[in-house]
């Protein structure tokens, strides 16, 4: 799963190569978990990666094209992870939705780089700003989602469907600001928020599915808003 061609210093040619550009990721997207985006160096990433410095800089020029990295990757994650829930048999569209926010909620907990980097939005030479990925995401839900249930999603249900995913983003995100498996109070807010403003600009009901927490095998049912 290797990063935007435009951010390789060599561009793969080899499985042997792509596979090596994978775990300079890996081992970059864990150091940036554990020290942060500022603290992440070049000298760090080849350690954790059992490589040469120079290894690492024959792919990446320097610390940016490797955060850059995570973020073209965590882009992808996060594309296959909501066509995975979308393509997935559901009773209803709220079911649907819901099932997307628990997934979005995951891959902040599971996906190593992503909580630090999400998609690369705040990097200073990010060549994807946040909008855009939000509306690749929004027309891939709504040309699975729109057709199955006879929603029509015309041009302003997608700008509707765009402002519902930065309000949700933002609650999310800052669950995750602290705590690497997110604050409980905070979800369980995130999720109101989503029901709260798919009703709202969406006009959908509140979903009938309960809010998962990581704790110890509960399962905690959010009021209905």
């Amino acid at each position: 799963m290797s990063p935007h061609r435009k951010t390789l210093r060599t561009p793969p040619v080899q499985r042997r190569a792509s596979d090596r550009i994978d775990e300079i990721l890996d081992a970059a997207a864990a150091v940036v978990d554990e020290v942060g985006t500022e603290l992440l160096t070049t000298t760090l990433v080849a350690e954790r990666a059992g490589a040469g410095v120079g290894t690492v800089y024959r792919y990446f020029p320097d610390r940016i094209a490797i955060l850059q990295g995570i973020a073209d990757r965590n882009v992808r994650m996060l594309g296959e992870r909501f066509e995975q829930v979308v393509a997935e048999p559901r009773d209803d569209v709220l079911d649907d939705l819901t099932a997307l926010f628990h997934a979005y909620v995951e891959l902040y907990r599971d996906l190593p780089g992503y909580r630090s980097v999400r998609t690369g939005e705040t990097l200073p030479t990010s060549m994807r700003p946040k909008g855009a990925v939000v509306v690749e995401l929004v027309e891939r839900v709504a040309a699975a989602i729109g057709p199955r249930y006879g929603i029509a999603v015309d041009a302003e249900y997608r700008e509707r469907f765009v402002d519902c995913f930065h309000v949700v983003d933002a609650v999310v995100g800052a669950a995750f600001v602290d705590d690497p498996r997110g604050d409980d109070h905070l979800i369980a807010l995130a999720y109101e928020v989503a029901r709260a403003v798919s009703r709202r600009r969406l006009g959908l009901l509140p979903s009938r599915i309960p809010l998962r927490v990581p704790t110890e095998g509960a399962v905690a049912e959010a009021p209905v808003v």
